[in-house]
């Protein structure tokens, strides 16, 4: 056996690999949609089977979401104060401790939920349009009712709605959302477009042959999502926390032990051993970091980002150096036309009259056509 073979099978091993999601199969006969396109019945049939044409998304019960920020090393301390307060029923301290942790805990959800709400509200607006025939007519549809079998109409600037089939003709494909390559695809009839990609030439009909988790983009979503990894952020937390904790047990142990040789009660020191060691850990350091990353949070969404988990926001203020090539990502992706020098004997209006008679007019207009006719309408 080669090198290179032990190698490949040493890594089989100690790095097994987690199965992507299967694709579900869909009968040969849903896809040979004729002309005239599905009928709203049968487009309402098939999206009831399937759902709807989204990414799958990790649904977390709202009671365990709330209770998790009452979990953990700060708040087992203010916990363990509040039961020997109520044993002592020092009502006082115990209402006071009792208002302390809910406090703490209701702040992080707050922030929390607010970050996730935001998130999905611009998920909401940035979702895309597509057109679509039905029944004869062409009609713009939100992306989410698209269903296998329907046939899309595709033109320069559309960003593929769902996976698809080309039908006659050819379309260069900017493959970058998936592949990370600058450079567009050229592709042909019978060839598969892919959800997230963008039609940067041509203007050709497709049938829809995958949605939602089903899309090449659906099932690597699935693929990350299943990945449950802490942040860095989250482990230094709780890594300064039991390290404050062990210090301050052992402290508050001697004293608890020295006072006891005297003549004190064992609840009464109990008691004030343990307010000792709640006032000496940061008990709002969780909430504090938490409302933080969350005004980053809002800041960023305003700017059109959408920040998935708000440690991420800690990770990426760590980044020294990122490196990115210029496939739209970091641009503003809009058109724009800069003011032409008009030669002599040439009329500005009359090159913009020329310009939006040759523009396709019509609902759901490509991105370049859309451009000119707002920047004609300026100037006529």
């Amino acid at each position: 056996m080669s090198q290179y073979a032990k190698l490949t099978e040493e890594l089989k091993v100690e790095h097994p690999k987690t199965p992507a999601p299967k694709k579900t199969q869909v009968p040969l006969e849903e896809l040979n949609t004729g002309p005239e396109g599905l009928s709203e019945e049968e487009a309402r049939r098939r999206y009831e089977r399937d759902g709807p044409n989204a990414l799958p998304e990790k649904k977390v019960n709202p009671i365990l979401f709330y209770l998790k920020f009452y979990w953990g090393p700060m708040p087992f301390m203010i916990w363990l104060a509040i039961i020997i307060e109520g044993i002592r029923m020092a009502w006082l301290d115990f209402f006071i401790l009792v208002f302390l942790q809910w406090l703490n805990g209701f702040i992080g959800w707050r922030e929390a939920r607010n970050a996730g709400n935001a998130i999905a509200a611009l998920k909401s607006a940035m979702a895309p349009k597509a057109s679509v025939k039905r029944g004869g007519q062409y009609k713009v549809i939100d992306s989410k009712l698209l269903v296998v079998g329907d046939r899309l109409h595709l033109k320069i600037g559309d960003v593929i709605p769902a996976d698809a089939v080309l039908g006659n003709g050819f379309a260069e494909i900017d493959q970058a959302a998936l592949t990370g390559e600058s450079l567009s695809v050229l592709k042909y009839e019978g060839d598969e477009v892919f959800q997230g990609t963008v039609v940067k030439r041509g203007d050709i009909e497709a049938i829809v042959t995958a949605t939602g988790a089903n899309t090449f983009l659906g099932r690597t979503s699935a693929l990350v999502a299943s990945v449950n990894q802490t942040g860095n952020f989250q482990k230094l937390l709780v890594k300064v926390a039991l390290f404050l904790l062990a210090c301050d047990l052992v402290l508050v142990s001697i004293l608890f032990i020295v006072t006891l040789s005297g003549d004190a009660k064992v609840l009464e020191t109990l008691s004030i051993c343990v307010i000792l060691l709640v006032a000496s850990i940061p008990i709002a350091m969780q909430v504090v970091c938490t409302t933080a990353l969350a005004v980053g949070s809002k800041a960023l969404a305003k700017r059109k980002a959408i920040v998935s988990r708000l440690n991420a926001l800690e990770e990426l203020a760590a980044m020294t150096i990122l490196c990115s090539d210029k496939t739209s990502t970091l641009t503003k992706n809009e058109l724009t036309i800069k003011e032409p020098k008009i030669l002599p004997g040439w009329d500005l209006k009359e090159i913009f009259l020329n310009s939006i008679l040759a523009c396709r007019r019509e609902e759901g207009q490509d991105a370049i056509d859309l451009c000119i006719t707002q920047a004609a309408l300026k100037h006529t």
